[in-house]
């Protein structure tokens, strides 16, 4: 009959073991097997695997001022658990974690590291997880043609300024504006822009600080409309480049509140570009 090959004491020593559990089968061959119930680690058992950082970050990119999520809770301890989490924030806020999930800020556009080291109940440390966070530029700049005029934005929109110099009344009414194709990759400050307003066609070749009316001479009296509508009495709506030439449409509403319509377009727009005292001469197109 085969024997234990463990004595008595040994035996009833594991038995009493809290965190282990033994079973013994008495056969030809005796195979003792050994079932852990708690994580190892809070057992003191050293020479285990390190751990594993992984980490993950949301939104990625993002903006200057977002909340963005770091969580680390992925992570994990093949023959334990993860007990003790630390982060690095390049140029973030908070610079440092100690944290299993938690939010962090950039305020500057970059491209900036994140690491990540966990920790488990041994003390072994895992190998260092990185990544970069993108903060894109909101900013640019940016011209909108409102009711009210022409503003202006480098943020991304939070703040606005007006652009309204050489503007009054009606002209304040802006319902198209273009950026000249020709200067539309120069610095805002260089940008050649057009605006159709309900006070006539304006021209600014820095950027909308100041304008210039460029509006068409003449209207012809197709409708034999009595008395002919003027240049001022028009509300011109929509620009648009086509090749070398600027087409903008125009609107009036006679006496008997006939809507007409005009489609004027212009071969040498580019003057303005360098001087907005050259004339500009328009020609209508007919509808």
């Amino acid at each position: 009959m085969s024997t234990t090959p463990f004595s008595d004491e040994l035996v009833a020593k594991l038995k009493q073991a809290t965190a282990w559990r033994f079973e013994s089968k008495l056969g030809p061959v005796f195979t003792p097997r050994f079932f852990c119930c708690t994580d190892p680690n809070s057992m003191g058992i050293e020479g285990g695997k390190e751990p594993v950082a992984v980490l993950d970050l949301s939104p990625n990119p993002c903006f200057p001022g977002d909340t963005v999520t770091f969580d680390g809770t992925d992570s994990y301890d093949p023959d334990g658990t993860v007990t003790d989490y630390a982060w690095t924030f390049e140029d973030g806020t908070p610079a440092t974690s100690s944290a299993d999930t938690g939010t962090v800020t950039w305020a500057t556009p970059g491209e900036y590291e994140v690491t990540l080291i966990v920790t488990d109940g041994t003390g072994l440390k895992s190998s260092p997880a990185r990544t970069i966070q993108v903060v894109n530029d909101p900013g640019g700049a940016y011209f909108a043609g409102t009711s009210t005029g022409v503003y202006f934005t480098t943020d991304g929109g939070q703040n606005w300024e007006a652009r309204n110099t050489g503007l009054s009344g009606d002209a304040l009414g802006v319902n198209g504006l273009k950026i000249d194709p020709a200067t539309q990759n120069l610095d805002h400050d260089a940008k050649t822009l057009w605006i159709a307003t309900n006070g006539g066609v304006y021209a600014s070749n820095d950027g909308g600080q100041n304008w210039t009316q460029k509006s068409p001479a003449v209207v012809s009296n197709v409708w034999s409309d009595s008395p002919a509508p003027t240049v001022a009495d028009l509300t011109f709506r929509e620009l648009l480049f086509v090749g070398e030439r600027l087409f903008v449409t125009a609107t009036w509403q006679n006496g008997a509140s006939e809507w007409r319509s005009w489609l004027f377009y212009t071969d040498n727009a580019a003057d303005a570009r360098g001087d907005m005292t050259a004339p500009v001469a328009w020609n209508e197109a007919t509808l």
